[in-house]
């Protein structure tokens, strides 16, 4: 959402989240090998836990990257604009999608990504969050001194996550739940393929039925689009709860494997609280995204 601004290299990259319930902080940098290597992680509820963390670890020194929480904005998708500069998509995307933002269009400030699957299935994920909103988040990194270089969406970040791991280059599902939103991303090769927001909440009773039913027509629609590439696995996220029977309905429902984190994490994270990780999950795909792209 915003452009890069510059930053240090060599000494790794922060990931801010900012979720309903609080702000996730994640500070990865590159080994010797090019693997992650986690530096420090944890979860802020108010602002002075923000000011402990930029002081005890000197965060302000690091460039940083911030994502938003999908219940703040809409994921559009809409075709490729044909005939227009790819430097000018972000303005012709944001009169695009004008007639379905709840807020107007002259406040909004947009990001978007171009779905691997285009030359099949031209589409273009776009989203949109009120200029006020960005502000207030783009003010709190200020005032804690990040050096922030971009402001991003959810989703990418997750695809971060999906790119800890060498495996990724196989179609995988990432399958994230939290209070106000259910994802399914389909990434390969460290790309987002399929993006489908279903129905918000867990899997409760009258609820579940339904949101298995979602899941599969996404992978089915990924298989179908992709032809017929079949997924590897499927990763099941959620900062609040363990849903061992909803993995268990989930693999035998989809036919293919439901794994959680702390059957995928390797040893960057075998000390760690595995609740805590996956709240701070988001943060650290961002970290990951842009020391790759440094």
């Amino acid at each position: 959402m915003f452009k890069r601004l510059g930053g240090n290299k060599g000494k790794g990259s922060v990931g801010l989240a900012f979720a309903p319930h609080g702000v996730a902080m994640a500070w990865l940098a590159r080994g010797g090998q090019g693997e992650p290597l986690l530096q420090a992680m944890d979860f802020a509820t108010s602002s002075d836990e923000m000011a402990s963390w930029v002081g005890r670890w000197k965060l302000q020194r690091l460039p940083a990257v911030a994502v938003i929480h999908p219940g703040n904005y809409p994921l559009l998708t809409i075709n490729p604009p044909a005939e227009i500069p790819r430097n000018e998509w972000s303005d012709h995307c944001r009169w695009a999608i004008a007639s379905r933002l709840d807020f107007p269009v002259e406040e909004a400030v947009v990001d978007l990504f171009e779905s691997p699957l285009v030359g099949h299935s031209p589409m273009l994920y776009v989203a949109a969050c009120p200029r006020s909103q960005v502000l207030d988040w783009l003010n709190l990194c200020q005032k804690h001194r990040f050096s922030l270089q971009t402001m991003g969406i959810w989703e990418l970040a997750l695809a971060g996550v999906a790119n800890l791991f060498d495996s990724t280059r196989q179609p995988m599902g990432i399958l994230y739940l939290d209070q106000q939103v259910t994802l399914l991303l389909i990434i390969e090769d460290g790309l987002v393929q399929l993006v489908r927001r279903l129905i918000p909440g867990l899997p409760v009773a009258g609820v579940e039925e339904e949101l298995l039913r979602e899941i599969k027509r996404g992978v089915a629609f990924f298989e179908e689009r992709s032809r017929h590439r079949a997924l590897s696995r499927v990763l099941l996220l959620s900062p609040f709860w363990h849903l061992p029977d909803f993995q268990n309905r989930l693999d035998q429902y989809l036919q293919l494997p439901v794994v959680t984190w702390s059957e995928m994490a390797g040893p960057l994270f075998a000390s760690a609280d595995q609740r805590h990780i996956i709240g701070c999950l988001p943060a650290i795909g961002a970290a990951w995204r842009r020391e790759l792209a440094s």
